[in-house]
C-alpha cells in the first residue's frame, strides 16, 4: 500500500469511476491507474469497485468504507504538509519565551530590536513566570525557551540547559559619595553603609548573601525591592548605597548616579537558556539565541542539541568564554 494507490483510488471515486477522466486530470495513463488500484485490492484481499469487463461499475460495500478511510488519511497527509510549509516559512511564526521578572530585564533591548528588525512577522512573546514553575512549564511545551539564572535549580533530564552570559553586581551611589573616592574598597567598608538591593527572590541576591556570610558580616540592608528603579530612587534620596546588576544601569537615565564595579566582592551570576531536548528549531529561534549570546552560533547549538547530554567539560568551556555584563 502506498500513497499513489490511495490517491488514484480516491480520485477515481471523485470522478464518478471515470478512469479516463481521472488519468487526464492527474496527467498519467489510464492503464497505470487501473494497475495501481488492482494492486491495492490484491493487497487488501477485497474489491473496492465492481467491474464490468475493464470498466468500473460501482463501489463495493467494503470499498465505500475503505474510500472513507482513504479520504481521512489523505486529509491528514495534507495537514502534515501544511504544517511543514508553515515551519519552513521563516517569515511567519511565534516565539514564546518564559523568564523571571528580573531576567526579563537582562534580555537587552537591542537584542529585541534586532530580532524584530530581522523577523518583523514573527510574534515575539516574553512571559514573566515564577521561578518555581519555569522549568516545568518549559517541559509541558508551554514555551519554546526558558531563560533563568544560576540560582534556579534544574532537576530534570529532559531539557538542555546552556549558559548565555555572566552578569555582575555593582554599587550605585549619588555623585560625590565617599565610596566614589575609595579605590578597591572591600566588603567591610561596604557594610558600614545602609544598603538597598533586591529581595531574596530576585536573581543576584544569593551572591550578596554568600559574600557577607563568607566575611562573617551582617549587612545593614534597610530596603529590598524587585524593582531596580525603586532602589535607584532611594539612592537618589541619600537613604543608602544600592547594589544592583550592572546591566540595570543606564548611562543616560542614571547620569546623576555613580556606578562602581563590585565584581571583586560579589560572585558573578550566570544566565542560562533551556529548551526541551525534543524541540523543533526554526532559523529565527537559532538567531534569537545568537543575538543574546553571540558564542552560541547555529552550528554550535546544533552540535550541543545532537549530543543531547553534552559533557561537563563542554559546559565549562562555554562558561569560560562567554560575555560578562
Amino acid at each position: 500500500m502506498n500513497l499513489k494507490q490511495l490517491k488514484y483510488t480516491i480520485e477515481v471515486f471523485r470522478n464518478k469511476l471515470n478512469v479516463s477522466l481521472t488519468a487526464k486530470k492527474l496527467h498519467t495513463s489510464q492503464p497505470g491507474i487501473s494497475k495501481q488500484i488492482r494492486l491495492l485490492e490484491e493487497e487488501l484481499g477485497t474489491e473496492i469497485f465492481y467491474r464490468n469487463g475493464k470498466h468500473l461499475k460501482k463501489t463495493t460495500f467494503a470499498g465505500k468504507k475503505i474510500i472513507d478511510n482513504i479520504s481521512k488519511i489523505l486529509y491528514k497527509i495534507d495537514d502534515i504538509k501544511k504544517i511543514a510549509e508553515e515551519y519552513n516559512d521563516e517569515k511567519k511564526g511565534c516565539l514564546d519565551i518564559a523568564t523571571t521578572q528580573t531576567q526579563k530585564r537582562y534580555i537587552q533591548t537591542d537584542v529585541v530590536k534586532q530580532f524584530i528588525s530581522l523577523f518583523p512577522e514573527i510574534s515575539l512573546k516574553i512571559h514573566n513566570i515564577p521561578d518555581t514553575s519555569i522549568m516545568q512549564d518549559l517541559l509541558d511545551d508551554t514555551y519554546d525557551f526558558a531563560i533563568f539564572s544560576s540560582e534556579i535549580k534544574n532537576n530534570n533530564n529532559n531539557s538542555l540547559v546552556i549558559p548565555c552570559f555572566h552578569w555582575k553586581l555593582s554599587i550605585i551611589t549619588p555623585k560625590n559619595h565617599p565610596l566614589t573616592k575609595i579605590t578597591n574598597f572591600n566588603i567591610q567598608v561596604l557594610s558600614s553603609y545602609n544598603l538597598l538591593t533586591y529581595t531574596k527572590h530576585c536573581n543576584g541576591h544569593a551572591s550578596i548573601d554568600k559574600a557577607f556570610r563568607k566575611a562573617g558580616i551582617s549587612p545593614q540592608i534597610i530596603f529590598t525591592s524587585m524593582d531596580t528603579n525603586s532602589i535607584k530612587n532611594y539612592v537618589r534620596m541619600n537613604l543608602g548605597v544600592g547594589i544592583i546588576a550592572y546591566l540595570e544601569y543606564d548611562p543616560n537615565l542614571d547620569a546623576d548616579l555613580t556606578i562602581i564595579d563590585a565584581s571583586h566582592i560579589f560572585d558573578l551570576s550566570t544566565t542560562f537558556i533551556a529548551f526541551h531536548k525534543g524541540a523543533f528549531f526554526r532559523n529565527y529561534m537559532y538567531k534569537f539565541i545568537e543575538l543574546m549570546a553571540p558564542h552560541l552560533t547555529k552550528d554550535k547549538l546544533i552540535d550541543l542539541i545532537e549530543e543531547q547530554d553534552h559533557k561537563k567539560q563542554e559546559t565549562a568551556l562555554i562558561l569560560d568564554n562567554i560575555s560578562i555584563y
